[in-house]
């Protein structure tokens, strides 16, 4: 039992985090902040327009993951003098913490690793439409590797491949590479100029993503 809370209590703290370091950077580069929230899987900084510069989104991508990496490494520090109860849960923070921090800097859409890579192509391109395109085609890369975890967690911990994994792996992944898809249709077609107004053709755009992001922490915390 005392696992189990400490398990909730620690992906709880993780998100918290992993927001509150979006929401901050965002409001250090002048973007106003319309809200932050928490659900079970996860959580959504909504910020309220899109980033007039590169470096803007890049550092406010991220600042979610190292804020919680920096937890992660605390919580490690605190479990050299922690006992009982108190250790065991902030064992449980410092893994949450590292896991989640990685996985969200993988780098392909809808992760916070994506919104960096289109930063990095945008800022050397100067189109922001050609830095969403090649994140949208690192996303099927990170889907496809996060489809195949259950094998790659199986043959590096030595534990059997269970069925509610490749369910769960398969789903999100699937999920992600559709994510990607849509944006990569999107990007070209604004590229290419077949697209002339944002008011006839909804915008798919990384703040937008971002909402649903997080539900790779569900992913995260099954492993956990």
């Amino acid at each position: 039992r005392h696992t189990r809370c400490s398990r909730d209590w620690s992906s709880d703290v993780c998100s918290s985090d992993l927001e509150l370091g979006h929401a901050l950077s965002a409001r250090r580069f002048g973007y106003q902040v319309q809200g932050v929230s928490l659900t079970v899987i996860g959580g959504h900084t909504q910020i309220a327009a899109e980033y007039k510069r590169p470096r803007d989104q890049f550092w406010v991508a991220l600042a979610g993951p190292c804020a919680t990496l920096l937890v992660g490494l605390a919580a490690w520090g605190g479990t050299q003098i922690a006992i009982g109860v108190l250790h065991s849960m902030l064992v449980w923070l410092a893994w949450s913490s590292v896991l989640i921090g990685v996985v969200n800097l993988l780098p392909g859409i809808p992760l916070d690793g994506g919104a960096a890579v289109d930063a990095i192509v945008w800022h050397r391109t100067k189109n922001r439409w050609r830095g969403r395109q090649v994140a949208s085609l690192t996303g099927f890369a990170v889907a496809a590797l996060w489809a195949s975890t259950p094998w790659l967690l199986a043959s590096l911990f030595s534990r059997p491949v269970e069925l509610s994994d490749i369910l769960v792996s398969g789903l999100v992944g699937l999920w992600m590479a559709s994510v990607s898809w849509r944006t990569y249709v999107y990007s070209t077609a604004k590229i290419s100029g077949k697209v002339q107004s944002i008011e006839t053709l909804q915008e798919v755009s990384l703040e937008s993503v971002r909402s649903e992001e997080h539900t790779s922490e569900l992913q995260s915390r099954l492993h956990l």
